[in-house]
């Protein structure tokens, strides 16, 4: 491996040990490098240079140091869009969009909504360029950067959404996690407009088009997707009863119960985690309620009812329990 491709992934290497300010210095030195090789041939080392300052981007965000992250960002879109200019090949044509959706993020971070949305609308058209020359592949992408568009665009948000959802039941259900969160993500907020304006049937549509995609999350990841699975079957029972189907609605509850009671460890130490990061212990009041989701855990009353009860809960439990500094 030559010199500055060590140096940078010695970078990351540091970063991994949380050795930050000696990941920044490597990762200046691996940039210095790639410039000057990227200003003898510009062809041959353009993308080792973008790889770089969007490495440099990353660690510079870790540090919290976001204004010159966005100055490594802004550099390497611009490297990989005069790449493309030369070249317009798929590759710098996805790798220019990438970056993009980067540097959108980034901008969000700092606040500046018009840059955000601009750079991320620029990266849909890339990607619906990309899909229109090969439906089959960049399909899902393409979607992707629809919703990033969507979260970072307040205004025409519903727009991009709806043009998501086509795309994503067109690939349904060989979706990757990553996709089927978004697109469940993307079937909530219309699902939630829905129900705002009381469009009870639309909504019905749409939750009952979000319950196959978070199966299959929660199938993957149990402890990510509990929370949006609750929070969908206990909507879900909302609008049925709004709609007077009492009978589905009591369905529904009961399978809202039998999730609830499937995943109760879960849910317990989720609730758990999520109060002692935030307030750096467990001493919950016995009224507490925990947000999770877009519902609330009795974490209070648990927390009260096993104190002085270790042995009744699962080792492992206990042992996560520990972890958190519980007081027994």
């Amino acid at each position: 491996m030559e010199l500055a491709g060590a140096i940078q992934n010695r970078a990351i290497a540091l970063s991994d040990l949380g050795r930050l300010d000696e990941a920044i210095l490597a990762i200046q030195e691996a940039v210095d490098i790639r410039t000057t090789q990227a200003e003898r041939d510009f062809a041959g080392y353009a993308e080792y240079l973008a790889s770089a300052l969007n490495a440099q981007g990353i660690l510079l965000e870790d540090s919290d140091n976001v204004p010159e992250a966005l100055l490594s960002r802004q550099k390497a879109t611009a490297t990989y869009r005069r790449l493309l200019a030369l070249n317009r090949r798929h590759l710098h044509i996805q790798l220019l969009a990438d970056s993009l959706i980067s540097l959108s993020e980034t901008h969000r971070t700092l606040g500046d909504a018009p840059a955000a949305v601009a750079t991320a609308a620029e990266a849909v058209s890339l990607w619906h360029e990309l899909h229109e020359s090969d439906p089959t592949r960049y399909a899902l992408r393409h979607a992707n950067a629809l919703v990033g568009l969507a979260i970072v665009d307040d205004a025409g948000w519903q727009e991009h959404v709806l043009a998501a959802l086509p795309i994503y039941r067109s690939c349904s259900p060989q979706l990757d996690p990553h996709s089927d969160g978004l697109y469940a993500a993307s079937l909530e907020a219309i699902a939630d407009e829905d129900r705002r304006n009381a469009r009870w049937h639309k909504a019905l549509e749409a939750l009952d088009e979000i319950e196959p995609v978070t199966l299959r999350l929660l199938a993957h990841d149990p402890a990510s997707h509990i929370a949006q699975r609750l929070t969908n079957l206990r909507h879900k029972q909302l609008v049925l009863t709004r709609m007077g189907e009492v009978e589905e609605a009591a369905r529904v509850d009961e399978l809202f119960a039998a999730e609830a009671t499937k995943h109760a460890r879960t849910i317990r130490l989720i609730a758990a985690r999520s109060f002692h990061q935030r307030e750096g212990h467990l001493d919950v009041p016995a009224s507490h309620q925990e947000p999770f989701g877009q519902l609330k855990y009795q974490l209070g009353a648990w927390i009260a009812s096993i104190r002085g009860g270790r042995e009744t809960l699962h080792p492992k439990d206990a042992e996560r329990l520990d972890g958190l500094g519980m007081t027994w």
